[in-house]
C-alpha cells in the first residue's frame, strides 16, 4: 500500500480506531525512514493540426522594391481572451 501520512492516519482510525495526528505520524515515518513517492501528473499532449497550409504572399521576392515588405514577430504580444478563456482575434 502506498499511503501518505494523511491517508495512513485515516486508515488507522477507520480500521483500528487509533487516533493519530497526521503530523505526528509524519514525524514517526521520518524517524523510521518510511516515505512515499509522489506521483507526478502526466502532461496532456496538445493535438495540433499540422496540415494547415498558408498562402505564400511574398513568394521569396524580398529585393523587389524598398519599403514594400515588412516582417515582424508578434508572438510576444499577448492576445486578449473572452470569458471562456478563448482567444479573440480581430482581422
Amino acid at each position: 500500500m502506498r499511503y501518505g501520512r494523511r491517508r495512513l492516519s485515516k486508515y488507522l482510525f477507520l480500521t483500528y480506531n487509533i487516533k493519530v495526528n497526521p503530523r505526528t505520524l509524519g514525524n514517526y515515518m521520518k524517524r523510521l525512514n518510511l516515505f512515499t513517492f509522489v506521483r507526478r501528473k502526466k502532461r496532456q499532449k496538445e493535438h495540433k493540426n499540422t496540415n494547415v497550409k498558408f498562402a505564400d504572399l511574398v513568394q521569396r521576392d524580398y529585393n523587389s522594391k524598398n519599403n514594400t515588405i515588412y516582417a515582424t514577430d508578434v508572438t510576444y504580444i499577448p492576445a486578449p481572451k473572452d470569458i471562456n478563456q478563448n482567444y479573440i482575434y480581430q482581422l
